[in-house]
């Protein structure tokens, strides 16, 4: 017998996104990711974890992510898979940039403008000055 694994892998769900109010916008699709879980885990058996590489939020809000984190527990609960194994890498739009200092600031300024291959050089420059 032969252990499956399965896993439900998200990316760029983008809380906050929505403006004006307009949260219809993306909340279907989640709905309908909801549905999808159920249907899985209820045809080939519970999820063994959730995997969410890169922006659960928009702006790296603390309301984005209360508003994640409910959607979140759904999610589990649809695919059967235990909270502890939702495991989550931050992205891009998960820092609240406005909560960044000087250094920070300047420090974001220099990586978004290298190139990959200078990402390393401008990181190492950067640890000199934390």
């Amino acid at each position: 017998m032969t252990n499956k694994h399965r896993f439900v892998h998200l990316s760029d769900i983008h809380f906050g996104q929505e403006r004006h109010g307009t949260y219809f916008t993306h909340e279907d699709v989640r709905e309908q990711l909801l549905r999808d879980c159920r249907t899985q885990s209820s045809e080939l058996g519970p999820a063994s974890g959730i995997l969410i590489t890169g922006d659960t939020a928009f702006s790296g809000k603390k309301g984005e992510y209360d508003r994640a984190g409910e959607w979140l527990d759904r999610l589990t609960e649809a695919s059967g898979c235990p909270q502890v194994a939702v495991s989550v890498i931050p992205g891009n739009h998960d820092i609240d940039l406005s909560r960044i200092n000087y250094m920070g600031g300047v420090a974001h300024e220099k990586l978004r403008a290298a190139d990959a291959w200078q990402v390393g050089g401008v990181l190492g420059r950067v640890k000199n000055f934390v």
